[in-house]
């Protein structure tokens, strides 16, 4: 394989566009073509470079957050309730637990519970 047919494939390489034996060929050329592998390596970092270029941040995230809570109708409810949605379902998750704990201990106190630990007499077998 030469380097024109190794340049033309890099990219199927890359993305495994490629079958199995032209994607060996490919890679058996660029263990011995250094050049080849320099070639191979800018395209790497070129698509990385895209890669996080494309990536949304944090303030394009929000914004379009917003603009779909604007065309539903949710503008104003969304925002308010965003910052309460946390602490309110930590709470309730309190609640609950709590809950829970006072019905098992009011399950398990008085007649016919059953005991909380067994007394063994020492030396009573014999």
């Amino acid at each position: 394989m030469t380097c024109d047919d190794v340049s033309e494939r890099l990219l199927g390489l890359q993305f495994g566009g490629l079958e199995a034996k032209e994607r060996r060929a490919v890679e058996e050329h660029l263990l011995l073509c250094p050049a080849c592998v320099g070639e191979h390596l800018d395209l790497l970092r070129a698509s990385t470079a895209a890669d996080d270029r494309l990536r949304a941040g944090p303030e394009a995230k929000a914004r379009t957050r917003r603009a779909v809570a604007r065309e539903l109708g949710l503008a104003a409810e969304s925002e308010a309730r965003s910052r309460w949605d946390r602490p309110l379902a930590l709470a309730f998750a309190a609640v609950v637990v709590l809950f829970a704990n006072l019905a098992s201990r009011a399950l398990t106190r008085g007649p016919g519970a059953p005991p909380h630990r067994v007394v063994v007499e020492a030396g009573g077998a014999g």
